[in-house]
């Protein structure tokens, strides 16, 4: 069965196993402090020494009047005690071949085992917090160090964050044409120029009439232009297609023109 002992040095207390008693006849050595001691002669919990009481001036005249005088002819011939005590038969130093278990468990209350707890906690709450603000932060570190690029790309998991570098981003092919009454149709290619993955961008159409003025003006979401899914990956064309149906008549043969531009919100 297990048992608690305690260094006589320096308190700590150790949980100790049979396995451990056996390996040299009862001495084990305290992992604090490097103390070799019984475990087994150590089990109780240390000493604690507690003040001593002063007693009140009248508390000693009473214990003084109990006490029998010198001249009281019925106080009692001492009696002899024997002053022999039991003797507790520990076992000797260990022979030089058997070395004393280190004990390298002391208890949970230990102060060294709880900063250790500590330190670890802290430093893993520092790498997440900085994990955390790379990963919300990670466009504007773009800009700012753009050799860090793919080191910020692996801060996302694959397909459900990317970057945003509206540099890399390219409208090509894209036509504009009439199908019927108040119904135009919009084709276009958004290119992916770099090798990283990015945020699909949103599209903004701008009809303009002849004099290159602003009719209307509209802003479609990647889903709403038919981009695969939240991301574009790295060295790609993705095909854009939108039907516009317009509900002024009276403006819709001044449509001669419009302008496409890919932007991040």
């Amino acid at each position: 069965m297990n048992l608690t002992t305690h260094c006589p040095r320096c308190a700590t207390a150790f949980l100790v196993t049979p396995a451990q008693l056996g390996e040299a006849q009862g001495w084990v050595r305290c992992g604090m402090c490097q103390e070799v001691f019984i475990a087994q002669a150590h089990t109780a919990a240390p000493p604690q020494t507690l003040p001593l009481e002063t007693p009140l001036p009248h508390q000693q005249e009473a214990e003084h009047a109990d006490e029998p005088r010198l001249d009281d002819n019925s106080t009692p011939a001492p009696t002899a005690v024997s002053t022999s005590t039991p003797t507790t038969s520990l076992p000797s130093r260990p022979e030089p071949g058997k070395t004393p278990p280190d004990l390298r468990g002391p208890s949970s209350s230990a102060p060294g085992m709880r900063a250790g707890t500590g330190r670890l906690l802290l430093a893993a709450l520092v790498v997440l917090l900085a994990l955390q603000i790379g990963l919300q932060a990670r466009h504007s570190l773009v800009d700012t160090f753009p050799h860090a690029m793919s080191k910020l790309q692996s801060l996302c998991p694959p397909g459900h964050c990317g970057l945003r570098q509206i540099s890399a981003v390219a409208i090509e092919d894209s036509s504009f044409t009439t199908t019927g009454p108040n119904l135009f149709h919009l084709s276009a290619t958004v290119a992916n120029r770099s090798d990283l993955v990015l945020e699909a961008p949103v599209l903004a159409l701008t009809l303009t009439d002849s004099a290159d003025q602003v009719l209307a003006r509209k802003v479609y979401s990647p889903q709403d232009w038919g981009a695969a899914g939240a991301t574009l990956s790295g060295a790609t064309q993705t095909p854009a297609a939108l039907w516009i149906q317009w509900d002024d008549p009276a403006n819709t043969q001044r449509v001669v023109g419009y302008r496409l531009q890919a932007f991040y919100p």
